[in-house]
């Protein structure tokens, strides 16, 4: 179908453009051609009865599960942080939290945080909520500068091959986020299975294997990846109750109801599976 592009802006770090399908209204932000996160027109539907609920698909299935299943390993985290802001869907689904009491999305790019502007208001909370703060920073420099504790790190940021972003996926960044996090913190790994190779994917996996005494894997679609871990000897079993407050309800009054099962679904390897193949690598 036609393409319009409703956000186009070279910025410090990248180019960052947004466009919408003219006959689906599908959403895109992209960062230097490579998208990054997307959203179909629905998602921006007012709740009424009327309206057929559709499944959790796309780009939409990674930016919900993915902050949610974090959350639900850490449920009562109070101080949060995201490393990316894309659409800024993770950071809104994660300020469904009742207990959150401060979350802040650091990005690298300005342009990131204008562009995800036309996601608005499907992501409303990173913007509005009185606990959300955006701060323009490189990610390792903000943590060191900030030098606080978090209970919840969430790290979403451009693809692994995208000019600069590379740093945010080895052994020496992880080693770095560790001492931001407290004893019992998680750190959510957001990881694209598309277009890299099993090198590649092992290699950030053996980085998260070095620095984490425990870790989930989950899919939360056919293409991405989401890696739960922890500084604490074991991983507390996840919390999917998460997924009904009132706040999220109403945001995914659109989409099938998210289930217990669903969210056991997504499940697919840990720590003990994964040690043969990362102790060595």
């Amino acid at each position: 179908g036609e393409v319009e592009s409703v956000f186009h802006e070279d910025g410090r770090t990248a180019t960052v453009s947004v466009l919408r399908t003219r006959e689906e209204n599908v959403l895109t932000i992209a960062t230097n051609g490579k998208p990054d996160a997307s959203l179909f027109g629905f998602w921006f539907e007012a709740c009424s009865d009327s309206i057929s609920r559709r499944p959790l698909a796309g780009d939409a299935s990674t930016q919900t599960l993915a902050p949610l299943i974090t959350l639900a390993h850490r449920p009562d985290a109070r101080i949060a942080a995201v490393i990316g802001q894309g659409s800024g869907m993770s950071s809104h689904f994660l300020l469904t939290s009742p207990t959150i009491e401060e979350l802040v999305t650091v990005e690298i790019e300005p342009e990131m945080i204008r562009g995800s502007r036309e996601f608005y208001p499907a992501n409303r909370r990173v913007f509005d909520d009185p606990r959300s703060r955006i701060v323009i920073e490189d990610a390792k420099t903000h943590f060191a500068a900030a030098g606080r504790k978090y209970d919840l790190i969430f790290s979403e940021p451009s693809n692994p091959w995208v000019s600069g972003v590379a740093s945010l996926f080895t052994k020496e960044f992880y080693q770095h986020l560790r001492r931001y996090m407290s004893d019992d913190g998680v750190f959510g790994q957001w990881l694209h299975l598309y277009e890299i190779d099993d090198a590649l994917v092992s290699s950030i996996m053996a980085a998260i294997h070095e620095n984490f005494p425990a870790y989930e894997m989950f899919l939360t679609d056919a293409n991405d990846m989401l890696v739960v871990a922890t500084k604490a000897e074991r991983l507390s079993q996840p919390d999917w109750s998460v997924a009904e407050s009132p706040e999220l309800l109403k945001d995914l009054c659109n989409i099938v109801p998210l289930t217990r099962e669903a969210f056991e679904g997504t499940r697919v390897s840990h720590l003990a599976a994964m040690a043969p193949l990362l102790d060595n690598w």
